[in-house]
């Protein structure tokens, strides 16, 4: 248990004088993919995912 409240003190004194961690998504998608995947406009509109999926990235 000391081990791991040491660890995280020494997380947060790296993330004090580094700044904060940030992680960022990338998505890459080829032209044969992105020609057989249907968009979400012709499947009617998009899927409940993906608008909760949007709402935390609009953050």
């Amino acid at each position: 248990m000391a081990f791991g409240t040491r660890s995280a003190v020494a997380h947060r004194a790296v993330d004090v004088v580094l700044g904060p961690r940030t992680i960022q998504h990338e998505t890459a998608v080829s032209e044969a993919t992105a020609a057989l995947a249907p968009t979400a406009s012709s499947m009617g509109g998009a899927d409940a995912c993906n608008i909760h999926s949007k709402a935390f990235q609009d953050i």
